[in-house]
Order: C-alpha cells, then sequence, then structure tokens
C-alpha cells in the first residue's frame, strides 16, 4: 500500500501535471490567433503589393505600345514620302 505522504506527492504531481498542461494549452491556442493574425495580415500585404505590380506593369505595357505605335507611324509617313 502507499501511505499517505506518497499519496500527497502524487496528487500534487498530477495538480502540477494539469496546471502546465492548461497553461500549454492556453499558449498554443494564443500562438495560434497571433498567427493567423499575422498570416491574414501577409495575405493583405500580397494582395496589395500584386496590385501595385499589376498597375505599374499596365502602365508600363501602355507607354511601350504608344512608343511603338509611334514608331510604326513615323515609319509609316517615312515609307509615304519616299513612294511619293
Amino acid at each position: 500500500m502507499s501511505s499517505p505522504d506518497t499519496r500527497s506527492k502524487s496528487t500534487k504531481g498530477k495538480q502540477i501535471f494539469y496546471c502546465l498542461n492548461t497553461q500549454i494549452t492556453q499558449f498554443i491556442r494564443r500562438s495560434i490567433v497571433v498567427l493567423k493574425k499575422a498570416l491574414e495580415h501577409q495575405k493583405k500585404i500580397s494582395a496589395s503589393m500584386s496590385n501595385k505590380f499589376q498597375k505599374e506593369l499596365d502602365q508600363r505595357l501602355a507607354q511601350q505600345r504608344a512608343e511603338y505605335e509611334g514608331t510604326v507611324k513615323r515609319h509609316q509617313t517615312f515609307i509615304d514620302q519616299v513612294f511619293e
């Protein structure tokens, strides 16, 4: 049989275990919340950066198109002058 002293130590050990287990569980839950918020924030930043990049790309393409169209127009004008 176990003595009252042994039972007392066993009970204290269980209490400590449950207390630590509860603290760890709470820590994990808080960590998950923080990580989810960080992930959501990062998603927003990524979406914003993607939109910004797409706008810049569209502007560059429009500028490039305008330059190419200007070049084609100049060449057409030159060709028209040669044939006159």
